[in-house]
Parts: structure tokens; sequence; C-alpha cells
């Protein structure tokens, strides 16, 4: 079982499993486990942590629609409806890890991606979502794009008064 972990083709839910399975059935602590595998015992927990997943959340990671990352920001939500819905949001928007890890707060709030209280979630348009992909990698950091009948705002979000600046001096060097 140790020498299958050390394997590069297992999924994370597979790795935890076999976590699970030295732990109950070989009566290893976290500890053990670590060290038998040549990984630290809060890696073990954070792979232990995918299998209290809701089993579809856990056939998205194995499918590689969601990634351990996203996993793990879905867990910090309190219920496993609110985990179901917000890995469905973090699909449908192709949201990176960084962003799903922005939005968890917001929707254990109960607030809509879009920071608007009740509002319902929508599929941004693939070519929405390449360019909101291709704005972050400009700016470096989070943007979204709100589009209705044409017409919309593009948000630059920023995380302190630091980068706040950074990114002002940057758009005005901009050439439009």
């Amino acid at each position: 079982l140790i020498e299958n972990l050390q394997r590069q083709d297992l999924n994370p839910l597979e790795e935890a499993q076999a976590y699970e399975r030295l732990i109950v059935d070989f009566g290893m602590t976290q500890d053990e486990v670590a060290r038998r595998v040549g990984k630290n015992r809060a890696t073990i927990a954070n792979m232990l942590r995918l299998l209290k997943l809701p089993a579809e959340v856990q056939q998205w990671l194995r499918d590689g629609k969601l990634s351990t990352g996203h996993a793990k920001a879905l867990l910090s939500l309190p219920d496993p409806d609110a985990i179901l819905d917000a890995a469905r949001k973090v699909i449908q928007g192709n949201l990176s890890v960084r962003q799903a890890e922005m939005l968890m707060p917001r929707i254990a709030k109960g607030e809509s991606e879009h920071g608007e209280a009740g509002a319902d979630s929508q599929v941004l348009d693939p070519n929405v979502t390449a360019a909101i992909r291709a704005l972050e990698q400009i700016v470096g950091t989070k943007v979204a794009i709100h589009e209705t009948g044409g017409k919309g705002r593009i948000e630059i979000h920023f995380y302190s008064f630091e980068e706040m600046n950074r990114l002002y001096e940057g758009l005005l060097r901009a050439k439009f």
C-alpha cells in the first residue's frame, strides 16, 4: 500500500483513501503515515479531509474537473449543500483556485460571486472567461466582468493600498 502511494498517477481521492486505510486497517497515526510516505502530517490531514466532500464533488475531483486546491477551498463551507453549489459555480465559471478561495467567504455569508446578496449566479460566456483570465494575467489580481445587454463594467480588485497604487500607476502608463 505504501509503495502504491508513491506512484505518480493516483488521483487525490485514491491517495486519501490509501491514507485512511493505513490509519483504519493498520492502526497507524497520521504522524506515522506521514513518516512512512515522506510527507508532513498536515498534508496527510488535508488529504483525509477530501473524503468528507459530497459524493458528486468527489467524482468531479476524480474526473479532474476540480483540483485538490479547489477542494480544500470548498471544505471551508459549512454544509454539503453549500459545498455542492459552490463546486458547480467553480466548474461553470472555470475559476482558478485563487478565485475559488476568494469566492468561498462570500458564499458562506450568503452572497453571490458578484457580491450581491441573494443574486443568482450566471454561467459566463467562454469568451468573457478568457478575457477575465487574460486581464488577470496582465494586472496580476482578480478581475470581474459584468455585462448585460451589450453594456457592462470591468472590476479590478485590490487587497491593499499599495496594490491599488500599483494598479493605478499601471493604468496611467497604459495606452488605450
